[in-house]
C-alpha cells in the first residue's frame, strides 16, 4: 500500500480536501493517521485516481468496469444516514414542541395564580382597612361617632381642600412704571 497526504491526493483529483476527508468518512478511501496527519492508502499498482474517481469522471466507462455500481452504492449510503439524521431531528422537533406545550399550560396556570393572588390581596386589603377604622373606634369613640353618622365625611373634606394657585412674582420694574403712570394722571 502507498501512503500519500490527504492534501497531495486533493490536489491530484482536483477536489478539495473536505472532499476527500468525506470520502474518507463514508468509506469510499482507505486511510490511516499517524499523529494529527492523515494519509490515503492507495494499491500498489494503482495510480493515484481511485477507480471510483473515474467512475465519477467518465460514467459510461464506469459501467463497463462496474465501479459505477460502487459510486452509486456510496451515494446510497450517504442517502441513508441523511435519512436516518433527518429522523432524529424530526423526533427531537417532536420533543421541543411537547416541551412548548406543557410550559404553555404551566404559564397560563401561572397567570391563573397570579389573577387569584391579586384578588386575595385586595380582599386582604379590603378586611384590613376595615379592621384599622374599627380599631380607630375603639381608641376614639368621639370620632366613631362622627364617621359612622357621615361616613363620607372625609370624602367631602379631602374634596374641599383646593391647592392654592401659584402666585407670579411681579416684575419690579413693571410696578414702579405703573405707579409712575398713575401719579402722573392725577
Amino acid at each position: 500500500m502507498k501512503k500519500i497526504t490527504v492534501k497531495d491526493y486533493a490536489d491530484s483529483k482536483g477536489i478539495g480536501v473536505q472532499a476527500v476527508y468525506k470520502r474518507i468518512r463514508v468509506g469510499a478511501l482507505k486511510s490511516e493517521k499517524h499523529g494529527r496527519s492523515v494519509y490515503v492508502l492507495l494499491d500498489e499498482g494503482s495510480e493515484t485516481s481511485s477507480e471510483s474517481d473515474k467512475a465519477k469522471q467518465n460514467p459510461n466507462k464506469a459501467t463497463e468496469s462496474g465501479n459505477f455500481n460502487e459510486v452509486l452504492g456510496v451515494f446510497r449510503e450517504q442517502l441513508k444516514a441523511k435519512d436516518v439524521h433527518i429522523e432524529q431531528l424530526m423526533k427531537q422537533l417532536d420533543v421541543k414542541d411537547s416541551q412548548i406545550s406543557e410550559l404553555n399550560i404551566r404559564v397560563g396556570q401561572l397567570i391563573a395564580l397570579q389573577n387569584n393572588a391579586t384578588d386575595t390581596q385586595k380582599q386582604t386589603n379590603s378586611i384590613l382597612g376595615a379592621f384599622q377604622k374599627a380599631l380607630g373606634f375603639l381608641e376614639n369613640p368621639d370620632k366613631a361617632e362622627t364617621i359612622i353618622i357621615n361616613p363620607d365625611k372625609d370624602k367631602k373634606e379631602d374634596s374641599k381642600k383646593k391647592p392654592k394657585p401659584i402666585k407670579k412674582k411681579k416684575d419690579k420694574k413693571k410696578d414702579q412704571s405703573k405707579k409712575k403712570k398713575g401719579k402722573k394722571k392725577k
